[in-house]
């Protein structure tokens, strides 16, 4: 049986005089659970059952201050579903139920920090401007090559958009190689690096005079 029929048996057993009449204390309230919020009854059947078996034997003196003696506490565990074999309907249940509410914002939480995580690991693409010759700017950018860009593709592409010229620079000792671009472009670069060659924009940074890496789009 439920707690809901255990729980009325129980209220008529202490309010029953010795002839069996009933002092009217009224119907006993049902006894929730802390993790999946149900009455007790239904733990076993949540996929949470773990955790609800868990609280309920710690706080048992809360849940249940008129259950003390050892027969009693394994008698009514049993019939919660806490102790014994469960039966096949409570593991199906178990096994293909939505976790509660705090599990899924726990598995929201883990995906977040796994989507942050795989930012981090996106091999940056760093657009960088200087001055030549003291009057021409330069716009260069390098990394494309590890998002599967082509460099002598996205040179061309880059002189036809900006209609200037675009060249692949060799890099020097342990350094990849760069497109330069004549002209200060590196907001409409970082626009068409996202657009036209699908970098993830979490991908592309801005390195200043200092060489500290900036994104170019907010989060």
């Amino acid at each position: 049986r439920k707690l809901s029929s255990m729980a009325d048996d129980e209220a008529r057993g202490h309010e029953e005089g010795s002839g069996g009449e009933t002092k009217g204390r009224g119907r006993v309230q049902p006894v929730y659970c802390s993790v999946c919020t149900l009455p007790v009854e239904y733990c076993e059947f949540q996929p949470t059952f773990d955790k609800c078996k868990e609280a309920v034997v710690s706080n048992w003196a809360t849940y249940f201050p008129d259950v003390t003696a050892t027969d009693e506490i394994t008698a009514l565990m049993t019939k919660l579903g806490f102790e014994g074999e469960p039966d096949a309907a409570a593991l199906k249940a178990r096994s293909t139920k939505k976790p509660a509410a705090g599990e899924d914002e726990k598995d929201g939480a883990d995906a977040s920090d796994k989507k942050k995580a795989a930012k981090k690991q996106l091999p940056p693409v760093v657009i960088t401007t200087s001055q030549r010759n003291k009057r021409k700017c330069v716009t260069s950018v390098s990394g494309l090559e590890h998002h599967g860009v082509k460099l002598a593709d996205a040179a061309k592409a880059f002189g036809k958009k900006f209609s200037c010229g675009a060249s692949v620079v060799k890099g020097k000792a342990g350094q990849g190689d760069c497109i330069d671009i004549q002209g200060d472009f590196k907001e409409s670069l970082a626009e068409l690096i996202a657009e036209q060659f699908s970098v993830e924009k979490a991908a592309i940074f801005f390195a200043g005079d200092g060489g500290k890496k900036v994104p170019m789009f907010d989060e």
